[in-house]
């Protein structure tokens, strides 16, 4: 019965991190070997997030991201790609976050974008560092604000962003949201170089 199948599957979960029943609830998901069945495929996600498997926490998210099997929830799937930020993976919070701002799949939060990006930044990751600075400085779905830009550009060169440096030096070579400083673009395109930047090696 299915209070037998729950606690097999438990145990399952169990034994390897719930690797293979993240295999299982695939099988689940797209019908593959038995009848596709999306809410058992979500329910065995849920077992293996209960058991800390990353991919299981993060297709759980997905599930409730899109309402694949259950009903659509953004706030649980911010809460599952929360947790799968601190434990290392953050390509779902920032994915999510420019999918926020853009309105694809779902209505268009802004404010909410730019809080998900913005606990992306104090976890040190560069990537919404720089995503935040390029639409503070183009004004793209959030109002221009260069200060705004330039100390985002500047977080994030702090933590070693190459693409960071080419562009916050392309402001200083033309005066661009700071004071033009030829010597300063000069100094960010060597130090993107040298890290291994090929954009900036042409410069």
């Amino acid at each position: 019965d299915e209070k037998k199948a729950n606690d097999l599957f438990q145990k399952v979960a169990s034994i390897d991190n719930g690797s293979r029943l993240f295999d299982i609830a695939i099988n689940y998901k797209k019908g593959y070997g038995v009848s596709q069945d999306k809410r058992k495929a979500t329910e065995l996600y849920q077992i293996g997030a209960d058991n800390g498997n990353i991919r299981a926490i993060v297709s759980l998210g997905e599930c409730y991201e899109k309402g694949d099997g259950v009903p659509q929830d953004i706030e649980k799937a911010i809460e599952l790609y929360q947790k799968v930020a601190v434990m290392g993976d953050c390509r779902p919070l920032f994915d999510l976050s420019v999918r926020l701002m853009k309105g694809h799949g779902m209505p268009q939060d802004k404010e909410k974008s730019i809080e998900l990006l913005q606990i992306l930044v104090k976890m040190d990751i560069t990537r919404a560092m720089k995503q935040l600075s390029d639409w503070y400085m183009k004004g793209k779905y959030v109002p221009q604000d260069k200060v705004k830009a330039i100390d985002c550009f500047q977080r994030a060169i702090d933590k070693g962003n190459t693409g960071a440096m080419v562009e916050l030096a392309e402001r200083f070579a033309w005066g661009d949201g700071v004071p033009q400083n030829k010597k300063k673009a000069i100094e960010l395109y060597q130090r993107a170089a040298v890290l291994g930047n090929k954009g900036a090696m042409v410069r």
